[in-house]
């Protein structure tokens, strides 16, 4: 049986949440991905607060625009 993407994004997340992170009831999580994780993002949060934690920091980046910073700092330097 092939399981959906999004069956297997489910399971992942929970994988990453109850084993791999191992968040608990009342703790404050904090999640660093960049914008190309958000489906995963969402539902890594959604589990985190099923299993009660408080809340849940989101910091994300964006590679094209972190590049574009990069560039126009070197411009500036040269």
């Amino acid at each position: 049986m092939l399981l959906s993407f999004d069956t297997k994004l489910l399971k992942y997340a929970e994988l990453a949440v109850k084993s791999g992170e191992n968040i608990q009831k009342n703790q404050l999580p904090h999640i660093s991905s960049s914008n190309d994780k958000l489906k995963l993002i969402q539902i890594i949060i959604k589990i985190a607060y099923k299993n009660g934690t408080k809340q849940v920091f989101v910091e994300l980046s964006d590679a094209i625009l972190f590049l574009n910073s990069l560039r126009k700092r070197s411009k500036r330097l040269t």
